[in-house]
């Protein structure tokens, strides 16, 4: 148990219209106590001892904040799994062909799933350019973006929900690396920039709080001991599409402040609803016992996440 309770899923966000677009999607209209943690009220019904899930916003953008509240998550409610879910630059690159053309990536509004985290803001400048250097991390599980995330690549009934959305088509669903930086990036000629984009070549999307929790999951098991292993996912909404070349530059345009604010909650949005999805796979399956807790059974409102009556406050 934590210091709140136990919860099987720790929801995490950082701005504002991440968590408000989460609250709804997944219909979190309860506070549990005066604890800033939300959950539905679905979840109350049978008085568990265990939360099926818990939604809190980080204490502030970046990699360090996100580091503490993922932190405090783990601590307060000791879940299964720890989702990170918000928006994120979909990064775009320049084939080979004739004439030039971007390759495919994620477009605005797509869902990313994170294979891998890399920290683009951690090395050495060199006068021959940036040198990345590399951090312990604890990258998302293979198995779970296998059994969870392809299957919602190849059906995308979880995006039905989408509403008020600005682009000429549903979002669809990516598996890829990420990098994480300090910065937003929005300038396609700053050298760093562009050597970051360089140098993860696989990296298909681009955030500031990924690595922050992949650290927190890394330092908390080595504190906790060898029974309490948390798994997490990394969901982002593409809400800007980043470049780093003069060419890219050229097909796209270098201004990306204006489709942020576009697509800023729409993004959100597409973000949520893959979260909402992911929750309900996750609680439809039983958890085995371990020296830490019982076995939970799956949870039979879990196909109804989404369905909530007003917000209230209940205690915890």
């Amino acid at each position: 148990m934590g210091r709140e309770g136990h919860a099987r899923v720790g929801i995490l966000t950082v701005i504002p219209e991440e968590m408000d677009e989460a609250l709804d999607v997944l219909g979190a209209s309860v506070e549990v106590g005066m604890t800033g943690y939300f959950t539905s009220p679905l979840s109350l019904d049978e008085g568990l001892d265990c939360l099926p899930f818990v939604v809190a916003r980080s204490s502030d953008r970046s990699n360090g904040p996100a580091n503490e509240s993922a932190r405090a998550l783990l601590e307060d409610w000791r879940p299964e799994t720890l989702l990170l879910v918000g928006i994120a630059g979909g990064i775009r690159r320049v084939g080979n062909s004739v004439p030039a053309a971007l390759e495919p990536g994620p477009a605005l509004g797509d869902v990313v799933l994170a294979t891998m985290v890399h920290f683009g803001d951690y090395g050495k400048d060199l006068p021959s350019g940036f040198l990345p250097r590399w951090l312990p991390l604890v990258h998302p599980p293979k198995r779970l973006l296998t059994r969870h995330g392809e299957p919602m690549r190849i059906n995308t009934e979880w995006a039905e929900g989408i509403r008020d959305w600005p682009g000429d088509r549903p979002p669809t669903l990516h598996q890829g690396e990420i990098v994480a930086v300090e910065a937003v990036a929005s300038n396609p000629f700053a050298e760093r920039q562009q050597a970051i984009l360089r140098y993860f070549d696989k990296a298909i999307a681009i955030d500031m709080e990924s690595k922050g929790v992949a650290e927190a999951l890394f330092d908390y098991e080595a504190d906790v001991g060898v029974h309490y292993h948390p798994r997490w996912m990394c969901v982002r909404g593409i809400s800007d599409l980043v470049v780093g070349s003069d060419a890219a530059v050229a097909l796209l345009g270098e201004d990306n402040a204006a489709q942020r604010e576009e697509w800023r909650k729409a993004a959100a949005r597409s973000a949520a609803l893959a979260a909402r999805a992911l929750l309900i796979r996750l609680l439809s399956r039983p958890t085995s016992a371990h020296p830490e807790q019982p076995p939970r059974p799956a949870w039979p409102h879990a196909s109804q996440i989404g369905m909530s009556p007003a917000p209230e406050m209940v205690e915890a």
